[in-house]
């Protein structure tokens, strides 16, 4: 079995190739569509064969192709080849035969798809022939009148063709240029006998090489790009190499229309000598998503040979999605090996081929597979090539190149060969090839429901939507759904094995009102799409919740106590009132502020001072109540204890005159204060002046908080005598005794 980069020994292979009709395993029949190559001309196959570039539908809704061998002007010593229309109720054109001019002239063996233009013209690659022999680049009608607009070899540098040899494939530009790859030719700076090119043609045939490979020491920029190009969103122009590159299996590739060329990855760079990671990587396309999607004919995580399925971001992250040769014993890789090219279909699924493997294994080691693969690398094999007919035959095709989907939503590819027409000519037991049609089953209108929870939601929370696709004969559904709701992160969401896809939603910037919720789901190879019917999702008002504190606690009379509400929300500030209420009797309202909070709730709070002064000595109740606002219901405190203390004094006695002479009088004067920081208030009641334990006299406090009293100094000996002062208290205010004040008698 080939296991090389290129396959070319498989040109060698039998010249029969018929059009089937290939249905998944639910379906119930092989049918053929009623065109078979290789039904005309003998065993040269004037009608074509081989047919290994795979088809393009065009404009008109039919399919166009190339077989790289046959046609009129095949003959056993040289390769000529056909272009082809042919209908999807299989009937064939030949529109054009190769090597119509002297020694080909206009070009030989094309092996790379076609593309339409936006002129409604066809174009195509040649790898062998034209005027000097390297391939052409040609225009064709829809009615089959061909144009050469270049031929490669032009430009000869010793035994490179500087212009490039061997075309591979073409795109137009959204500029209206032509942009291909040549495999081989080039400036050949590292001695690789041409590394191959990047190329600008113009629709009347100006030429412009603008890209030789290994221009970089060890040719780390990549050798031998095989498959063509790419141009995505942003204008920029994606391909990849076959060979070269860090890791020297490869490389992906990015470059601007002026010619500057990154690599964004090497293949082989991982898993050592087994190149995890994969090798001699195919055309990639660009994603729904933006990010790049491709394959690599070897490599990956079980077998050198297998290959891989592969995502790569546009700043050159690599993910592989699937390793081929999963199933299976090499070389009998039941899953198969040596993908081909993918596409994304219309249900965001990409889909592919493997040249070899499948479960058909009694032909060599297989005939290949169509197969599925998720945007997250859920794989599953669709078809095994070689069901039919047996293994001298394989009349459903074998060793397919690549599928396209068509405007009718079914696949659409070909296989190099294999078929029902077996010519002798080749000792063709492997036949010439088949044009299949990938049929899907009759497509079923899937139930679709939705579901929101919590629901009603309060603002701020999470809502959570769930979609369910229920099918029925054809299985679980499969693919996508896309959720319309206010506020919904991107879309679409893949459905689970259940056939169930669920979406978070923040209502964090919502409003209290009702919003409509739909879901659509986006359709699969067996159901179509489907919507739901709307449902109302309510938002409420969230729950608040208000806390209460006070400073300080307990308060001493006279002291201004302050009392904080704390409300928090989810996610956005409560705004609104505080009512603080003792009982039946309210303190005061405030208005709440944002104070930002923390843990990811954003808090308000609303502070009231109140005066002790009215307040007795004891224990109040508070509750604080929050009136709610647009957002948010209103909430209460629990009883909250305010403590309110009597106030502490401080007294104090002075005398006048001390010293004293008798027999003059003295006066005592007692001060009472409170002592507690920014203590409003004076206290009220009696004081009472002491000579030690003499009473000497009474008082009460005037609205200064003061008391005096005469005292007598006739008769008394010379001497210090100590004074003091006690204070009663009242209701409000605490006892105090003042420090002893030392009266002096001359």
């Amino acid at each position: 079995m080939q296991t090389n980069f290129f396959r070319a020994a498989l040109l060698g292979l039998a010249i029969l190739s018929s059009l089937f009709i290939v249905l998944p395993s639910h379906a119930q029949s092989i049918e053929t569509v009623g065109y078979s190559f290789c039904s005309q001309g003998g065993s040269l196959c004037t009608d074509g064969d081989f047919p290994d570039a795979g088809l393009v539908q065009g404009t008109d809704g039919s399919f166009y192709g190339t077989t790289s061998i046959g046609g009129t002007h095949q003959t056993a010593a040289n390769n000529a080849g056909t272009v082809f229309r042919i209908t999807s109720a299989g009937v064939l054109t030949t529109l054009y035969n190769f090597c119509s001019l002297a020694a080909c002239g206009d070009g030989a063996l094309p092996n790379s798809p076609l593309i339409q233009g936006t002129d409604g013209n066809f174009y195509g690659t040649t790898s062998q022939g034209g005027p000097y022999g390297g391939g052409t680049v040609f225009k064709m009608t829809p009615a089959g009148a061909l144009l050469t607009l270049y031929s490669f070899c032009r430009v000869v540098t010793g035994t490179i063709c500087g212009d490039g040899v061997n075309p591979t494939g073409l795109i137009q530009g959204k500029d209206g240029n032509l942009y291909g790859t040549t495999e081989y030719g080039g400036v050949d700076t590292g001695g690789n006998g041409g590394p191959g090119t990047v190329f600008r043609i113009t629709p009347s045939g100006a030429f412009t090489t603008i890209y030789s490979f290994c221009n970089v020491t060890s040719c780390l920029d990549g050798l031998y790009p095989n498959f063509g190009l790419l141009q995505g969103a942003d204008g920029n122009f994606y391909g990849t190499t076959t060979g070269g590159g860090a890791g020297g299996a490869g490389t992906f590739f990015e470059f601007t229309p002026a010619g500057a060329l990154t690599t964004l990855y090497s293949f082989c760079t991982q898993g050592g000598s087994s190149c995890t990671d994969g090798g001699a990587p195919g055309k990639p396309i660009q994603g729904k998503d933006e990010n790049f999607y491709g394959t690599t004919a070897l490599g990956g995580a079980n077998n050198f040979d297998g290959g891989t399925v592969f995502k790569l971001t546009p700043a050159g992250v690599l993910t592989t999605l699937y390793s081929f040769c999963s199933a299976g014993t090499y070389p009998d890789c039941t899953d198969g090996e040596n993908p081909g090219s993918l596409i994304q279909a219309a249900n965001g699924n990409f889909y592919g081929i493997t040249e070899f493997g499948g479960t058909n294994i009694d032909y060599g080691n297989g005939g290949g597979t169509v197969f599925q693969v998720t945007p997250t690398g859920t794989f599953t094999n669709i078809y095994n090539f070689c069901a039919l007919g047996g293994v001298d035959f394989c009349t459903d095709g074998l060793e397919p190149i690549g599928v396209i989907q068509g405007t009718d939503g079914n696949f659409y590819g070909t296989t190099a060969s294999g078929g029902a027409n077996y010519n002798g000519e080749d000792g063709g037991a492997n036949g010439g090839g088949t044009v299949f049609k990938l049929a899907l089953a009759a497509k079923q209108t899937p139930t679709v429901t939705l579901k929101a929870t919590p629901n009603p939601v309060a603002v701020g929370q999470t809502v959570t939507l769930t979609a369910t696709v229920s099918g029925s004969t054809n299985g679980t559904p499969t693919g996508y759904v896309d959720f319309t709701f206010q506020g919904a992160p991107e879309n679409p969401v893949e459905l689970s094995s259940a056939g169930v896809a669920t979406l978070q939603v923040s209502t964090q910037d919502f409003q209290v009102t009702t919003y409509p919720a739909t879901v659509t789901y986006l359709g699969s190879s067996a159901y179509n799409s489907s919507s739901s019917t709307a449902i109302n999702v309510v938002v409420s008002k969230a729950k608040s919740g208000t806390a209460l504190a006070a400073t300080p606690n307990p308060a001493q009379n006279g002291q201004t106590l302050v009392l904080t509400a704390t409300v928090s929300g989810e996610d956005i500030g409560p705004t609104g009132t505080v009512t603080f209420s003792v009982g039946s009797t309210t303190l005061g309202t405030a208005s709440l502020a944002l104070d930002g909070g923390g843990s990811g709730v954003l808090d308000s709070d609303a502070q009231l001072s109140a005066s002790t002064n009215v307040l007795a000595p004891g224990t109040y109740p508070v509750v604080a109540t929050y009136s709610g606002d647009g957002l948010y219901n209103g909430s209460q405190t629990s009883a909250y204890n305010v403590v309110i203390e009597k106030a502490m004094t401080t007294t104090t006695v002075s005398g006048e005159p001390n010293p004293v002479t008798p027999p003059a009088n003295v006066t005592l004067i007692a001060a009472v204060r409170r002592s507690a920081t920014g203590a409003a208030g004076v206290p009220t009641g009696t004081v009472t002046f002491y000579y030690q334990t003499m009473t000497l006299g009474s008082g009460t406090l005037n609205e200064a908080g003061e008391a005096s009293i005469t005292a007598s100094t006739k008769g008394l000996p010379a001497g210090t005598y100590p004074i003091t002062v006690k204070y009663s208290g009242d209701t409000y205010d605490a006892a105090s005794t003042s420090s002893a004040l030392s009266i002096t008698v001359n």
